[in-house]
């Protein structure tokens, strides 16, 4: 009832679920297949709004899980998006060595994904697997706008219902 739209709907009643005492038993043997039509527009939009803002709301209320999502080398990656723009910002204005951070900050992001990259050769050719690599940074940094976002609406002080 709360999500208008397909979202993240299973995982809030995951966590309503957990609250009342009920227990949540995972499958990975049990594998779906999502038919969509994807263009970048709609990725990013999906990500964001229907993913990453409505995950850090419900974040900031319960406890982070350590499986689904939130493996250690996906926060590390978002991490490293948050920091890789800000590195380059400090290179532009020192140059020099200080371009070693945001290139390290690429490379591990890239090194922290390398199972994905490898399964996309696989799938498709080496060439096309590296060519997914913006792509994989902008999903990071929607990653990051969605989580900085969704913490500050969800933080914000609710009004009365019918109050200005």
């Amino acid at each position: 009832e709360n999500f208008p739209q397909p979202s993240i709907e299973d995982v809030e009643f995951g966590f309503r679920l957990r609250a009342a005492g009920g227990s949540i038993e995972l499958d990975p043997e049990i594998q779906v297949k999502h038919h969509k039509r994807w263009t970048l527009r709609s990725m990013v939009h999906t990500d964001l709004f229907a993913r990453a803002i409505p995950w850090a709301a419900l974040l900031y209320r319960h406890p982070i899980p350590l499986d689904l999502n939130f493996k250690t080398s996906d926060r590390i990656s978002v991490l490293l998006t948050a920091i890789a723009p800000l590195a380059a910002g400090v290179a532009l204005l020192r140059g020099g060595a200080w371009w070693l951070a945001p290139v390290a900050a690429l490379v591990a992001i890239a090194a922290l994904n390398a199972a994905l990259f490898r399964f996309l050769a696989r799938a498709t050719s080496r060439m096309e697997a590296a060519l997914c690599f913006p792509l994989l940074l902008v999903y990071l940094a929607t990653c990051v706008a969605g989580l900085a976002a969704g913490i500050v609406l969800a933080a914000r002080p609710k009004k009365a219902y019918g109050a200005p």
